[in-house]
């Protein structure tokens, strides 16, 4: 047993042995870390819940004789967390020195869903009785897909013993006394022929009152098949390890090897009898084993665990290997290696595809910024010959033709201004990725000295309804963005009242939340999305003014500060802009 407690210390799961009497001889480290009490000399039937005593209890005579019994749910009280914690539990006894050995397998999170699911369920029972108690039926009920043998109405006013044959009434009614002498409920398997195979049924005995009970009965066929598949399938401790796809070695401070245990999936670079007894140094490539030996060193010295990959051929391609290294006792370790060769295949391929996807994106930002730069000179040139044009000749033109050139000029303002626009989103795609810790109150006061006078003329305030935490970002980004959502919420100011614009924030867990809030047109909430595309307007240019390159900048600045930039409206009832921001602390700048 005691080659296999360093190996046992690795799970999860909950082990120990017993004396005949229930009473606990060993117990592995997980048992000790969950249940924080002193086990050793405890009976285990005292550390179960109330109400799964009783199966136990009554399971305890057949583990005694030599049964092995598996798929036991019970819960076992959790004295660190002041819960129970359910577990499935597996019991063995070795008649040869009378020792019983135990594993449960926490199954809480699972069991939890299944009780989500049952309440669900449990209103539609295959079969539904009602008895009294003299084993009378008193009433039938039965889910669509199952349906009593007898037909219901037929059921009822019968006894068990006019329904089954001596040796199952037996059963039944020692189940149903069973259940009115102790008021608990109990549960009996049977079977019964039907169609020439024989079915098995679980029923489930609930008192009401009493003098009734509530029986439920279900169809376990094939339940009781895969139970005893799995039954067949169950061996002793070494199913653990073989089940596993890793390799586990015991080494002792020097790297000689005293024990491996390897899962199916795993192939050992040598026969396991030849590899036991042999230092790593001598069985592993030079460079590798001495890693080996100094992570196993480095572990027995320090009491710390360790963990290092290695690269090694195999069928004339390399395996890449993790290794965790874990203290163990009297200056051993264990080691686990597994294979990640698929893991690391897999991360280098989408490495390989970042990379890609990073030069495609670079290319496209350096063409836009290209493109829009070098559409400025002709239309430089376009703009001095039409002002030359009139200022030579304007005296010459007819009122139409002034109003063509009119238009021109018009026309090739709003390309300058679109062109800048453009330039501005390309830098934001190209920008750096480095950033400062910034004042935003400081940059708030710059921004809205710069729009004082268009402010002033639209006759509105902006109020700042506390002091604002510091970011981190690029300070002319930032300043672009409130910049941005200030100017625009002042392009869009109601005529029927005072323009107003509020800025506040709130903390979220590690996230900051900047709002914009005006009181000016708004717009319909399904557009919420629209206005951040770029070029995308709601507007006509004869209605409002602008490029529609604006918002579509501030949500690509709010990226690349690592946050997002969303907005809420209602027509005719202003809008709210929301920066969403990494926060560094909760600090004032």
């Amino acid at each position: 047993m005691k080659n296999y407690e360093k190996f046992l210390s690795l799970t999860e799961d909950f082990m120990c042995v017993l004396d005949l009497e229930s009473l606990i001889q060993w117990i592995n480290p997980t048992f000790d870390r969950r249940i924080k009490s002193k086990l050793i000399g405890t009976k285990l039937i005292d550390l179960i819940h109330l109400e799964d005593q009783p199966l136990l209890l009554g399971l305890w005579g057949a583990i005694l004789e030599g049964e092995y019994v598996s798929d036991l749910e019970l819960r076992l009280e959790n004295s660190t967390e002041n819960v129970f914690i359910w577990a499935l539990w597996s019991f063995k006894i070795d008649l040869e020195d009378n020792t019983i050995y135990v594993v449960g397998r926490d199954i809480t999170v699972r069991k939890k869903r299944q009780e989500e699911i049952e309440v669900i369920f449990k209103a539609l029972p295959d079969l539904y009785f009602r008895l009294d108690k003299n084993g009378r039926y008193l009433d039938v009920k039965h889910g669509e897909g199952n349906k009593p043998i007898v037909p219901a109405d037929q059921i009822i006013g019968l006894t068990v013993r006019d329904l089954f044959p001596p040796a199952l009434v037996e059963l039944l009614e020692g189940a149903l006394n069973k259940m009115f002498e102790t008021g608990e409920m109990t549960t009996v398997e049977y079977q019964l022929p039907e169609n020439d195979i024989t079915k098995e049924y679980e029923a489930r005995c609930m008192p009401v009152s009493g003098e009734q009970t509530v029986v439920i009965v279900r169809d376990i066929t094939s339940l009781k098949k895969a139970e005893q598949k799995i039954n067949k399938q169950a061996q002793a401790l070494k199913l653990f390890f073989e089940g596993l796809p890793d390799l586990y070695i015991r080494y002792n401070k020097v790297g000689v090897i005293l024990d491996i245990q390897a899962g199916e999936a795993w192939q050992p670079y040598m026969p396991i009898n030849q590899a036991i007894g042999k230092k790593i140094t001598d069985i592993m490539p030079p460079h590798i084993g001495i890693q080996f030996l100094e992570h196993i060193q480095e572990v027995v010295d320090k009491q710390i665990s360790s963990k290092f990959e290695f690269t090694i051929p195999k069928d004339a391609k390399p395996t890449y290997n993790e290794v965790r290294i874990n203290p163990s006792e009297k200056n051993e370790v264990i080691a686990v290696v597994r294979d990640q060769t698929k893991e690391y295949l897999q991360h280098k391929a989408l490495e390989s595809m970042n990379k890609e996807l990073v030069r495609s994106n670079q290319e496209l930002e350096q063409f836009a910024y290209v493109a829009s730069h070098d559409l400025q000179e002709p239309l430089r040139k376009i703009t001095a010959f039409i002002n030359r044009i009139v200022q030579v000749d304007g005296d010459k033109l007819s009122e139409k033709g002034q109003q063509y050139f009119d238009r021109v000029i018009a026309a090739t303002k709003r390309m300058e201004q679109l062109i800048d626009d453009l330039l501005a989103y390309s830098r934001v795609l190209g920008a750096t990725k480095e950033q400062d810790v910034l004042d935003v109150n400081e940059i708030l006061k710059g921004v809205l000295s710069d729009i004082e006078y268009k402010l002033m003329k639209a006759e509105g305030k902006v109020i700042v309804e506390s002091e604002l935490p510091a970011i981190k970002g690029n300070k002319v980004q930032v300043r672009q963005l409130f910049q941005n959502l200030l100017t625009n919420a002042i392009k869009f100011a109601s005529s029927e009242r005072a323009l107003e614009i509020r800025i506040k924030h709130k903390m979220v867990e590690d996230k900051l939340y900047i709002s914009v809030v005006d009181n000016g047109i708004g717009f319909e909430e399904k557009y919420a999305d629209h206005i951040f595309q770029p070029f995308k307007r709601l507007h006509t240019r004869h209605e409002y003014e602008g490029t529609g390159i604006g918002l579509a900048l501030c949500r690509k600045i709010t990226f690349h500060l690592g946050g997002d930039l969303t907005a809420h409206s209602k027509k005719g009832d202003g809008a709210t802009f929301v920066i969403m921001l990494p926060a560094i602390n909760n600090t004032k700048k």
